[in-house]
């Protein structure tokens, strides 16, 4: 996708709403990634940085990836300093091998075909101790930006070649099911890796 398709994506749906809702949304996620208790941490594909905002005020030291400089721009007016952003191709990330405590994303890996998923993983989990991240689900009701590939945990754990499963809080199929009276079904999907010397929390 090119960047600036990216750079007036978030740039309409930037916002303190946003960036708030996408925090409360993904908090399984943020609770897995705080449940390892990394020093270290990055998030490929940024976005507006709002998970790598919360996670810095949790004495994570966190660097935030995107490969559009219009994108890191507009996540630099919230991001205040408190997270390092870095300008690069997840394909090709500037980092020695297990540089981080924690490698994370959310709504990345869906956008790509299964030969550059593969080249994303292989790369994270080159840099990275553990591996977490989400995406949308099969049960998602809409394409947000078109490409997404929403699939099953069981069709992300065989792709991915990592752990997969629906969040077991989904703040966002409540609220559907609250206001539109749509079936209670996750909406999106967690997906983690860690590597053998690390042990895999409970709650996982």
């Amino acid at each position: 996708m090119p960047q600036s398709d990216w750079s007036l994506y978030y740039g309409k749906r930037f916002s303190i709403k946003s960036f708030v809702q996408s925090i409360i949304t993904h908090m399984e996620l943020l609770v897995a990634i705080l449940m390892r208790r990394p020093r270290k941490a990055i998030e490929i594909g940024c976005g507006s940085g709002s998970l790598s905002f919360f996670l810095s005020f949790f004495k994570v030291e966190v660097v935030a990836l995107d490969f559009d400089f219009n994108v890191l721009k507009l996540a630099e007016s919230i991001l205040k300093r408190r997270v390092h952003l870095v300008l690069a191709d997840a394909k090709h990330l500037p980092f020695k091998i297990k540089s981080f405590d924690v490698v994370f994303h959310q709504g990345l890996l869906e956008h790509y075909n299964d030969s550059d998923l593969r080249v994303l993983i292989d790369e994270q989990v080159r840099i990275g101790e553990s591996v977490i991240c989400s995406v949308p689900s099969n049960y998602y009701p809409n394409h947000d930006y078109g490409d997404e590939r929403l699939l099953s945990a069981y069709e992300w754990s065989k792709l991915s070649r990592m752990n997969a499963r629906y969040y077991y809080f989904d703040p966002s199929a409540f609220k559907n099911w609250l206001l539109y009276r749509w079936k209670l079904k996750p909406l999106h999907i967690l997906i983690f890796s860690f590597s053998k010397r690390q042990t895999q929390p409970k709650s996982l």
